[in-house]
This record gives C-alpha cells, structure tokens and sequence, in this order.
C-alpha cells in the first residue's frame, strides 16, 4: 500500500512533494467508476488455492503470495533464487507481525481526489500483473492529470525484485521527463 500512502501524502502535502513514480500503486479509498474486470483461468485457480490453503498454513499462504505478487498469477514459479527467497521472507515478517489492512485509515480521499494531483506522476506495473492491479493502474492513469503509464516488461507486481534494472531505467525516465 506505499503508492496508497504516497498519493495521500502528495494530496495532503502537495508543496512538499515534487513528483510521484508509483508502482502497481493501491489507493486509499474506492475510485469512482472503478469495475473490477473478469478474473482469468490463473486467477481463478490462485484464489480457489488462497481459500483452501488454511489461515494457519503460513508457508502455503507464503507460496501463493510469492505467485501472485512476485511471478504473476499465469506465470507461477517464474522468479526463483534470491530474489524469491527475499520475497518469501519480507512476506514472512509481514505474516509474522501483521500488517495494516487498509491504507485508507488516514482519512483522505486520496480515489476520489487523483485530479488534485498536479505534480508529475508516473504510474509503473509489471506487463505480468493481475487484472485487477492493471485495471487500477489503467484508471490512476486516466483520472490523474498527465500522467505518464509505463509498462514493464516481463515483470509482475514486485519489479525492484526481479527486474531492477528495467525498474531504474523507466524511473530514470520519469525523471527526465518531468525535468524537461
């Protein structure tokens, strides 16, 4: 949810913030207009293996979000060495200690007021990622004023993990793009 935070941050706080590159970004709150689009076959099996694994089965929930999150849900066990290994244990802490289930507690808008957003933004997803986070990603792009939409390449929701060079390029970009 750090995209969710970074937008509230920029709406609450726009004279401190220069610029937004977001990437897979959540949003604190619904976006009007947003559908949910259909599911894929993947997608499918990934949330009927998510139901059936138990809330206990830690290391079967661990698998799962590493399939979904770090190899995109038709491409199960695409990444794998330590690059895997580093997601399995950030997840594992997170399953450990908990985290917040919604970013949204902050009290702002933030899917209501993407057209407040004057700064430059970048929003940035892996061409790998579900349908869901792409359709969110879709309509950041649409509703925020000049947003720049940056695809990349074989890569799904985590690319600082598995594809950091293509990641540092596109924010690279961004950057140059926003300075010209």
């Amino acid at each position: 949810m750090g995209g969710a935070l970074a937008i509230d941050a920029a709406l609450e706080a726009p004279d401190r913030v220069a610029g937004l590159f977001l990437i897979g970004p959540g949003v604190s709150s619904e976006v009007p207009g947003f559908e949910e689009p259909p599911t894929t076959e993947a997608e499918q099996r990934w949330e009927a293996a998510w139901k059936a694994a138990g809330e206990d089965d830690v290391d079967e929930r661990l698998r799962l979000d590493a399939w979904l999150w770090l190899d995109g849900p038709e491409h199960e066990g695409r990444v794998g060495g330590a690059a895997r290994e580093l997601a399995l244990d950030m997840n594992r802490r997170i399953f450990e200690h908990g985290a917040p289930d919604e970013a949204g507690e902050n009290g702002v808008d933030g899917g209501g007021r993407l057209g407040e957003l004057a700064m430059p933004v970048t929003v940035a997803w892996g061409e790998l990622e579900n349908s869901e986070q792409v359709a969110i990603c879709e309509l950041l792009v649409e509703r925020i004023p000049g947003a720049r939409r940056v695809v990349l390449p074989g890569t799904a929701h985590l690319p600082s993990l598995d594809a950091p060079d293509a990641l540092l390029a596109a924010i690279a970009g961004a950057r140059a793009a926003a300075s010209a």
